[in-house]
């Protein structure tokens, strides 16, 4: 009696690490899957990358000179001393720039 109990804990325990295994290796299996499939879109995405810097636009002298031109709203800013001036100060300002 005492050997059936025995042998009956060991094959519960045989069992437990069985299912144990089966579920360690189909997460193995899943995590191989998912590996693979981001090298997959890391490499589809490496080849696009290539393609595109040999098939992008390139930009001649003259195009790069117009982007530089380009008005960045710097001017529109008002100067802080400007601001302080009073109306009739500006209109100093105003005549001289006029004048010159």
């Amino acid at each position: 009696m005492h050997m059936k109990r025995g042998l009956l804990g060991l094959k519960q325990e045989l069992k437990n690490r069985m299912e144990l295994w089966e579920a360690a290796l189909e997460d193995i299996e899943n995590l191989e899957g998912m590996a693979n499939e981001a090298k997959e879109n890391f490499k589809k995405q490496k080849d696009d990358m290539k393609a595109e810097r040999k098939t992008g636009p390139k930009k001649s002298k003259d195009e790069d000179k117009k982007d530089e031109k380009v008005d960045d709203g710097m001017d529109e800013q008002k100067n802080p001393e400007e601001e302080k001036k009073t109306s009739n100060e500006k209109k100093d300002d105003n005549e001289k720039k006029k004048d010159i």
